[in-house]
């Protein structure tokens, strides 16, 4: 098997000149259509973190380098729907040819775990701290991915969960952070560093599927129960269900649920959205519709920096903006004041106006944020579980653009509209929705998988 090194290395070396030009094809995409930019970062920081990275361009070097550098700056923006990624070559070459860390991780409060292991040597050191990889401790691992991971303002979970999923930490192991196979992991209570082969990712996934079925994609995105006199109505994301025999979409379920709620008439309502990454914008404020009686504000802002732009030419994908679903403002940016969500929504019909209890935690995100930030502003219920992904005052989303920087090929996920939230002043502008009760779990209690947060949501319902 080829080293990461030696495998990109069979991918061409960029010039001086073609690293700054698309260094230049960067910095132009996130000034000129990026609405939030400068939301969390200020333009004095992101124009000193241009500049340094422009004098780092003076060697040639390959596109993963090339994205090493430039992924910190795609980190400072703060917003979760941006994202710097490798070429489709690039990550052929890790895919098929790089051995990487056979584990997946838990990142809890910014220490390491190993969740699963995928040789034998690996399993048994399953649910036991990491300490260091290849000598590298794993809290300056952890930083430094963290620091480059996308998520909204300085919100942790999010991006403490991302780091978590799949096995995007070995990926990053190796082509942000440069530890290659084979593997030394150090982990707490064992006496010697543990010798790990590295795994391609192919038959690492082929080996997750086949070794953990509750992985596997789930058909509903969204149920109702009831357990005694709690109403518990599941979210998974906001996403007209996937199953066709289904033939209903989220209108439909809402109707129908809050239907059943009115006739049954429990104590409480629990609002199960732990891993919702979102979906159509009006799905969440329908949801919010059928919990209140009185018309209600939902976005203060929906805007872009223009319609068209001048990097347009290096997009591959670019949503289409129909000027007459805009309103031009005095400085040039648009609102979309034809987005369903605009003005004053009315309350549905037959809303459930009693105690409601949302258990989320750090992939509450997007859609889903945004109905949190409304609902929890509001004062409408508690929140049960871990701080959301998603930033309290709205996110970066809606129509987007795929960047293609002309020399390296990386790919940038650029979003064109800024969503404000109808919140008000709120504390902690910089976080995420918290949670009212919040519900810890250690990494025994993680593995063990016992829903500790649905026994308190339980507990406040009765």
């Amino acid at each position: 098997m080829l080293s990461f090194l030696l495998a990109t290395a069979l991918l061409p070396n960029l010039t001086p000149a073609q690293l700054e030009e698309d260094l230049h094809v960067l910095r132009q995409s996130l000034e000129e259509g990026h609405p939030g930019i400068y939301r969390y970062t200020s333009k004095l920081q992101m124009n000193r973190a241009f500049g340094a990275t422009g004098t780092h361009l003076a060697q040639p070097m390959t596109a993963t380098q090339l994205w090493r550098s430039l992924v910190p700056i795609v980190g400072m923006v703060k917003c979760g729907h941006t994202a710097l990624t490798l070429s489709p070559e690039a990550r052929t070459e890790l895919t098929e040819h790089v051995p990487l860390l056979p584990i997946q991780i838990k990142d809890i409060g910014g220490r390491l775990y190993v969740q699963r292991g995928y040789t034998d040597a690996a399993k048994v050191v399953v649910g036991r701290e990491i300490v260091s990889i290849n000598g590298l401790s794993a809290r300056d691992i952890e930083r430094r991915m963290i620091q480059v991971c996308p998520g909204d303002g300085d919100v942790p979970t999010g991006r403490r969960r991302t780091l978590s999923s799949g096995f995007l930490f070995s990926i990053w192991l190796t082509n942000l952070v440069g530890i290659e196979a084979p593997y030394s992991l150090k982990t707490s209570g064992a006496a010697e560093p543990l010798a790990l082969r590295g795994i391609l990712l192919l038959k690492l996934n082929e080996m997750r599927l086949a070794e953990h079925a509750e992985d596997r994609a789930i058909n509903t995105n969204c149920e109702l129960r009831f357990d005694g006199d709690i109403a518990i109505m599941r979210i998974r994301r906001f996403v007209d269900m996937a199953d066709p025999g289904a033939k209903k979409n989220f209108a439909a379920f809402y109707k129908e649920s809050f239907t059943a709620i009115a006739e049954k008439k429990p104590k409480a309502l629990i609002l199960d959205l732990r891993g919702n990454p979102g979906g159509e914008d009006e799905y969440g404020r329908m949801l919010y519709g059928y919990l209140v009686n009185k018309p209600f504000k939902y976005y203060d802002d929906l805007r872009l920096n223009k319609l068209d732009f001048s990097f347009k030419k290096y997009t591959t994908q670019m949503d289409f903006m129909p000027p007459r679903e805009f309103t031009k403002q005095a400085d040039g940016s648009f609102i979309m004041t034809s987005h369903p969500n605009w003005g004053t929504p009315k309350p549905a019909e037959n809303p459930y106006l009693g105690k409601v209890i949302a258990l989320i935690d750090g992939d509450c995100f997007s859609t889903c944020g945004e109905f949190l930030s409304i609902f929890w502003t509001r004062h409408r219920g508690q929140t049960v579980g871990e701080e959301s992904g998603a930033g309290i005052t709205g996110n970066n989303s809606g129509p987007s653009a795929l960047v293609v920087l002309p020399n390296s090929k990386l790919r940038l996920q650029l979003p064109l509209m800024r969503y404000v939230m109808a919140t008000g002043k709120v504390q902690n502008s910089r976080r995420g929705i918290p949670a009212d009760v919040p519900v810890d779990y250690s990494m025994e209690e993680f593995l063990s998988g016992h829903d500790k947060a649905m026994d308190v949501a339980m507990t406040l319902a009765l």
